[in-house]
């Protein structure tokens, strides 16, 4: 998953140095965006994603067990939420018609970040010291 999100491949990678690949993703966007059906349908797709990324994950045995379902379906969400953030964040800047020059960079890092703040368990997300704990 860590390479699909951040590897360089694909239209994002292009970005850089592709004039061609740079229209695609300031013609696709906007349609999108504008479009409830098509919306609806990119959600389908990555439910439909989510699905066979989760059957994927409970069918490789683990190094002490085989992955239970629910384990397997929690992972392929998280990870496929990753990969729903980092087209949120591509749309949103081209949307707002940013200078798009270092959009495959400022992906790749937030999806390397974001894949790390999962591989860490989320365990200090959010975590906030009690009232009585303050230093």
């Amino acid at each position: 998953m860590r390479t699909f999100l951040t590897g360089a491949t694909g239209l994002l990678a292009q970005v850089a140095a592709d004039d061609e690949a740079l229209v695609r993703l300031r013609t696709v966007h906007p349609v999108i965006a504008d479009s409830p059906t098509l919306r609806a349908r990119e959600q389908q797709a990555i439910t439909d994603a989510t699905t066979a990324l989760a059957a994927r994950l409970a069918a490789e045995p683990g190094d002490t067990a085989e992955t239970d379902e629910l384990t397997a379906y929690v992972a392929a969400n998280a990870l496929m939420g990753v990969h729903r953030a980092l087209v949120d964040l591509v749309r949103r800047r081209v949307l707002a018609d940013e200078a798009l020059d270092r959009l495959a960079t400022d992906v790749r890092a937030q999806g390397t970040r974001a894949l790390a703040l999962l591989g860490e368990g989320l365990a200090d997300y959010g975590v906030r010291p009690r009232a009585g704990n303050r230093r």
